[in-house]
């Protein structure tokens, strides 16, 4: 296979093609893992974390006689791990991504899947390789698991189950299939809502991200507990400009919408969604702090569930989100992801796999028992005082 890698932006916008004519050849055209996706993300991501400096676009293009044959989204970077200087490979994915994969023709043979493993750990100058948010099926993450610690060593940073509701169906079954108390307890949200005076319920297209109505969701975020921690659209400029970004590549091709909860005409809650290859994605929602009591997040998702059911081209509602212990009620199947990490068999990244494998997890484990539990810290306290 001819293997070439996309440094500069003007490149990535020429891959678009190729990018679109590869994905086209998978049982499911999954948007996350689209050109689209990648293109916004990278144009508002390209600075990274504090701390993370020299962002480079490092995308892996393979192809075959007959055209492409794999694309690797991923980017160098310097950065500090554990304190200690170090340049990483890494996937261009971060809390905004449901997912990220290599985009692989589905006639990729266990051959060419080894020559495509074997020269992104090729890589030069590179002290840890960073495979974040990336699919537990993954078949790179199986290659990695099972040839990779030949030359190296790899580590499970964290999993994440992320609840899938399949909505070929009918909705009355689905619901039925759910336990009682969730049952009861979300019609029960749904019926106060529906009472409450001026209490309404609007769904949106979205073909842009310059539509009025994201004004208002703007400042639902605003005002909701995510501007505590930074990340509301208000504060949170990448963030929003991601939306923006990716909404005027989607938007057109009608598959961007909002929900919205209002009371007397006022914007009190949103859900957002994007979709492609029969999966809906509500990748952003935040409800206005003030109107909590109400429950409005939980009103608009039993509404934007039941229309999953209703659309045909629907297939899937992925929950899209991080280990929330409410999300289990709505289905017992779950996607997960993967934060892994490889270290190449040198000093400086040996030390730091046993630093990070080897000596820090005990030592967790050893401060969590000296903990005192929560009801002692009071008298604990007291006790050393003279």
């Amino acid at each position: 296979m001819l293997h070439r890698v996309v440094e500069r932006d003007a490149d990535l916008t020429a891959l678009r093609d190729t990018w679109d004519a590869l994905l086209a050849t998978q049982s499911r055209a999954c948007l996350p893992l689209s050109w689209e996706w990648f293109s916004a993300w990278w144009q508002c991501f390209r600075d990274g974390e504090p701390g993370e400096t020299e962002r480079c676009l490092n995308i892996h293009v393979f192809e075959g006689r007959d055209g492409p044959m794999a694309i690797v989204p991923m980017l160098t970077m310097r950065s500090r791990f554990r304190h200690v200087p170090v340049r990483v490979l890494t996937t261009m994915a971060n809390g905004h991504s449901p997912l990220w994969d290599a985009v692989l023709h589905v006639d990729l043979g266990t051959k060419e899947l080894e020559e495509i493993g074997r020269t992104l750990l090729a890589s030069p100058d590179i002290d840890v390789w960073q495979f974040r948010r990336i699919a537990a099926d993954s078949r790179l993450l199986a290659w990695l698991h099972d040839q990779a610690s030949r030359s190296g060593r790899v580590g499970l940073q964290e999993t994440v189950r992320i609840p899938l509701v399949h909505s070929r169906g009918r909705w009355q079954e689905y619901l039925d299939s759910r336990s009682r108390k969730y049952r009861r307890n979300t019609l029960r949200k749904v019926r106060n809502y529906a009472t409450r005076p001026g209490a309404t319920v609007e769904h949106v297209q979205l073909r842009s991200g310059r539509e009025p109505v994201l004004k208002e969701v703007e400042e639902i975020s605003r005002r909701s507990w995510k501007v505590g921690v930074g990340n509301d659209l208000g504060t949170s400029r990448n963030g929003r400009e991601f939306l923006v970004q990716l909404l005027d590549l989607i938007g057109p091709r009608g598959d961007a919408s909002v929900w919205l909860a209002r009371i007397d005409g006022r914007a009190i809650a949103y859900e957002l969604h994007v979709r492609g290859g029969g999966i809906t994605y509500p990748i952003r929602a935040d409800i206005d702090e003030s109107w909590r009591e109400l429950t409005p997040g939980s009103v608009l998702e039993y509404y934007a569930l039941e229309s999953a059911f209703e659309d045909p081209e629907v297939e899937i509602y992925d929950t899209c989100a991080a280990n929330y212990w409410y999300l289990r009620n709505l289905s017992d199947e779950a996607r997960e992801i993967h934060d892994v990490e490889y270290f190449p068999r040198r000093v400086k990244s040996t030390a730091l796999y046993l630093l990070e494998y080897g000596l820090l997890p005990p030592l967790r484990r050893l401060r969590n028992r000296l903990r005192p539990a929560p009801g002692n810290r009071g008298s604990l306290a007291a006790a050393a005082r003279p």
